[in-house]
């Protein structure tokens, strides 16, 4: 009889060599083309084009043949949904902001454009959100969280021949391979992603993200609301480390898959079984990152909450993280 620490070992074991084979190959243009007085490459946007490409043939090599990762739009356009739903007829036409990569259900719904990697695609069928970095900078964190939940807010709708079941949002998740200016002590960085979060307290469940991973270091997750209704009241956030040739190094590429797959097979989506795929240490010991009030679990207005639109005091209403009214 296998020992339980021994079950789903060789999982864990493949997904350790993908994700060594993700470091490795997001350095080749920086090896080959080096910046003459500066890290990285001397040709940044298409270094920028070259890792998102690998983390997206990484998700196409992997999902089930009926998502397929892209990059580009989210279109929600003011039109009549289902049979009799003119709910969005009197809130205009929205569209995101570029997005790095968009995991879409391209079975199922229709694509406005496709062009080779690039789409412009309806809210109805995105699974997953991803934005891409090489490097994480602190920089980088709040537009890259708020791009996040705006374009979540565009994809609330509900099921078909069901008008007061909402749909589970799509995944939403902040990846880099490796961090900037980040603080040197794995807590810190933490402590750092929870401050952010916070600007999103009393929004809906689905619209704070789900995973920030840096590549070579650590994980930050939300954990599934329990219990899933519109009673939830917190949105609780765990973490782990991952460091470079550490057994648990396929953390980020585990977690990024699972929660791609709880979207998809999710009851309020799909009456399929969901499978068995990864596989994570039994027993573990996880870190708590704190939590975040919300209001809820859906979201059912394709604007950001309440809250941040308060703290945002920067952006005007109307173009907050990239949401444009046309």
């Amino acid at each position: 009889m296998v020992e339980v620490k021994e079950s789903g070992k060789r999982i864990r074991q493949f997904f350790n060599a993908e994700a060594n084979a993700l470091l490795n190959a997001y350095l080749h243009i920086q090896t080959l083309l080096p910046a003459q007085h500066t890290g990285g490459s001397s040709h940044h946007p298409e270094e920028g084009r070259h890792i998102e490409s690998l983390l997206r043939s990484f998700l196409n090599r992997h999902l089930p043949r009926q998502l397929r990762a892209f990059s580009g739009f989210i279109l929600r356009p003011a039109t009549k949904t289902n049979l009799h739903n003119r709910r969005r007829l009197r809130e205009g036409d929205l569209h995101s902001s570029q997005l790095d990569i968009i995991v879409f259900d391209v079975i199922n719904y229709p694509i406005y454009e496709h062009f080779e990697e690039f789409v412009i695609v309806p809210p109805e069928g995105a699974i997953a959100i991803v934005s891409v970095k090489k490097k994480l900078y602190r920089s980088h964190i709040s537009q890259e969280i708020k791009q996040l939940a705006s374009a979540a807010a565009l994809c609330g709708h509900t099921k078909s021949g069901k008008p007061n079941v909402w749909v589970r949002g799509p995944s939403l998740v902040l990846w880099a391979f490796s961090s900037g200016d980040l603080p040197k002590a794995d807590d810190d960085v933490v402590s750092y992603f929870m401050k952010e979060l916070e600007s999103y307290a009393s929004c809906p469940f689905d619209q704070l993200i789900n995973q920030i991973t840096i590549l070579d270091r650590l994980t930050l997750f939300k954990a599934r609301p329990s219990p899933p209704t519109e009673k939830v009241t917190t949105a609780k956030y765990v973490w782990g480390k991952h460091p470079v040739d550490s057994d648990s190094i396929n953390r980020g590429l585990q977690t990024l898959l699972t929660n791609i797959l709880s979207v998809f097979y999710d009851e309020t989506r799909s009456t399929k079984s969901r499978p068995g795929f990864t596989s994570f240490p039994p027993r573990e010991s996880l870190s708590s990152a704190g939590e975040i009030s919300v209001k809820g679990l859906r979201v059912t207005h394709p604007k950001l909450c309440p809250t941040q639109r308060a703290a945002d005091t920067a952006s005007p209403w109307g173009n907050v993280g990239g949401l444009k009214a046309e």
